[in-house]
Order: structure tokens, then C-alpha cells, then sequence
């Protein structure tokens, strides 16, 4: 777009807003694209202290002159007023777009209205009563989406303390998604936080002979079966040839390769991770945090390890990665929702531990 040209390369605000204003009103206001476009400079390219505001204004002007609009744009909206604490406004705006689309079979992104109402009542206003009926509720309005049960498991173990119950929880939802291997991945994940390790060997077994090619599972077998490299190498090799080159299992690969120290292998693997798919965004996270750490990186040459990491943020920001567990969770912090994806990438690598 020729607008995002005029703002990442010659860092003119002005005329990209110029820019989008033109397009709007060429496409007679009906780009729900270009009105995203004006949104995100808005938030990114402005320093201005009401830009929250001025967002928001924005996304009701774009809903009166669209004649259709997405749930994106609900959800950029509740977003932006989440930031400015303005929550009752939020909930009373998910709520009506509920009602309105409780008749709408059609609307495949309806569940997330109710992923809304969960990071409201427990991030922002932190009622736990409210926040277990909205688990109930959606656990039974949406049961093969596995999201809700590892939320409503997770809520149970560390803000309740009540481990029993996010065991029963999660095995209620392997009775009813038995190929999920999410599911499977967070039920055998809790018994080895919990100190119940052979527990979660025996699970991962178990879930490995109904779902053998699964990059979650085999992530899991890569991180915790063997205790030496000697150990782990045909292990790597055996997974790898599972998974098919899953980027989740080469990921993991080169992290434990880290840890023993080898960081010239790791390196091939983070690169050959990115190579296969460019979008995983947790891979840039744990290779930048491996470039900016001296990890073996270029030791004893400051200005080759500083091109090595300019020519990194430069392939970063090309490629701006959209998935990855870890990615994902930073990029949709209520605080980054100003930051660029550099700045948010930065933030993440600082806080992974490999």
C-alpha cells in the first residue's frame, strides 16, 4: 500500500493519512481494510496522548458509513476502549453484539466475544465469580473449542490453587475432543508442573499412539525425554521425520541445543525455522533473543553481531509473523496495542527464558 510506504520508508504521517483519506472516500467508505489501515496509524504513528480516543472515534465513524462490517472491528473497539479502562462500555458493547448474533449460525468468530468477556472480567477487572460463569457457560456453548477448557483449567490451578479440578476439566474435554492434541498437550503440561512427571510421560504416551504426528506432542518428548545430547539425538531425528519438519518441533530443537551449549547448530535450526515458515512468530522471538544475548553469536565482533541483528529486524519487519503461541499472546497485550511489532518482539525476547 502505497500509504504504508510514505510511513515505514520516509516516516511521512501526514501524507499517509492524506493517502488513506483518499482511498476511503475513492472506495465511497467501504474498504473495512483501509479503515484498519487509519486505525493502526493512528495508534502506531502518533505520539499524541489522545490517540486512544481519537481511535475510537475513528471506529464509530467507520460504523456508520460502512454498510457491512466485520467483528474485527468490534474487537479492535472493545481493545482500544479496554485500554482506556473504560470497561463497562466494553462489556455492554460484546453483549449487544451477542444478542444480535445469537441467530447468526453463520458467524464463525462468534466464540470470541466470549474470549472477550474472559480477559475483561479476569485481566482488567479481576471478578473471579463472574469470570468461573463465563467458563461454565462457554465450555457448554462451545465444547470443541479447546481454548475455553485450557483457560477454565488454568484459572482453577493458579488462581485457585485447585489442581483436582483442573485435572477433572480437562479430562471432560478429552472426552469430548479426544484428537485435540491442545488438550492433550496442557493435560500432560499439568501434571509436570505439578511435580507428577512419570504421571505426564505416561499421558504423553498415551496421546502420542492416538495423535503420533502431532508437533504439540513431540515439542513435549523433545523438551523432556533424555538428559544428554547423546540421549536427545536420535530423538531429535525420530520427531523431526514425525512432525514432517514442523517449525513447533525446530523450534524446540534448536532451544535444547542452547542449552547443551551448541550454538552454531541452534542457530541453523532457527534459521532452517523461519525458512519453512516465515509467519511463526515464536521463532523470531527465541532467535532474536539468541542474537541480541552473545550466545556464541559473532563473540569478540560487536559490528558483525550488530549487522547480524539490523539484517534480522529488517527480515522481521518485512515478514511480520501472525501466529505462534507465545507470539500471539504479546502481540495481543492490551499495553502493546500502541507498540510496533519490533518494539513487541523486543519486549517478548527479553522476558523468554531459553
Amino acid at each position: 500500500m502505497y500509504s504504508k510506504d510514505k510511513w515505514k520508508l520516509e516516516n511521512d504521517i501526514k501524507r499517509s493519512k492524506l493517502i488513506l483519506d483518499q482511498g476511503l472516500k475513492e472506495m465511497n467508505y467501504q474498504s473495512e481494510d483501509i479503515w484498519f489501515a487509519k486505525i493502526k496509524l493512528e495508534l502506531i504513528g502518533n505520539d499524541n496522548i489522545d490517540k486512544f480516543n481519537q481511535c475510537n472515534l475513528i471506529i464509530e465513524e467507520a460504523k456508520i458509513k460502512l454498510n457491512q462490517y466485520s467483528e474485527r472491528l468490534i474487537f479492535k473497539q472493545v481493545n482500544i476502549l479496554r485500554f482506556l479502562k473504560r470497561y463497562q462500555e466494553c462489556i455492554e458493547l460484546i453483549e449487544i453484539e451477542i444478542e444480535m448474533n445469537l441467530s447468526s449460525s453463520n458467524n464463525k468468530n462468534y466464540y470470541k466475544y466470549y474470549l472477550q468477556l474472559i480477559s475483561i472480567y479476569e485481566e482488567d477487572l479481576k471478578d473471579y465469580e463472574k469470570l468461573k460463569e463465563i467458563y461454565l457457560k462457554s465450555t457448554k456453548l462451545f465444547p470443541k473449542i479447546e481454548i475455553f477448557w485450557i483457560l477454565y483449567s488454568k484459572f482453577e490451578e493458579i488462581k485457585n490453587k485447585f489442581i483436582i479440578r483442573s485435572r477433572s476439566i480437562l479430562d471432560q474435554s478429552l472426552n469430548i475432543n479426544f484428537n485435540n492434541d491442545k488438550l492433550w498437550e496442557e493435560r500432560i503440561l499439568l501434571e509436570i508442573r505439578n511435580n507428577n512427571f512419570n504421571q505426564g510421560i505416561k499421558l504423553l504416551e498415551k496421546s502420542l499412539k492416538i495423535i503420533p504426528n502431532s508437533a504439540r506432542l513431540l515439542r513435549i518428548k523433545v523438551n523432556y525425554i533424555g538428559k544428554t545430547l547423546s540421549q536427545k539425538k536420535n530423538l531429535f531425528v525420530q520427531c523431526l521425520n514425525l512432525s514432517n519438519d514442523n517449525p513447533i518441533v525446530i523450534l524446540s530443537i534448536a532451544n535444547n541445543l542452547i542449552k547443551f551449549g551448541k550454538f552454531t547448530r541452534a542457530k541453523n535450526f532457527y534459521q532452517k525455522c523461519i525458512e519453512i515458515d516465515k509467519d511463526y512468530g515464536d521463532c523470531y522471538i527465541y532467535y532474536y533473543k539468541y542474537l541480541t544475548s552473545g550466545s556464541g553469536n559473532n563473540q569478540g565482533n560487536d559490528y558483525e553481531n550488530d549487522k547480524e541483528i539490523k539484517e534480522f529486524e529488517k527480515q522481521f519487519n518485512k515478514n511480520e509473523p501472525h501466529h505462534g503461541d507465545e507470539w500471539c499472546y504479546y502481540l495481543k497485550k492490551i499495553d502493546n496495542l500502541d507498540k510496533s511489532p519490533l518494539q513487541i518482539l523486543k519486549e517478548a525476547s527479553e522476558n523468554v527464558i531459553i
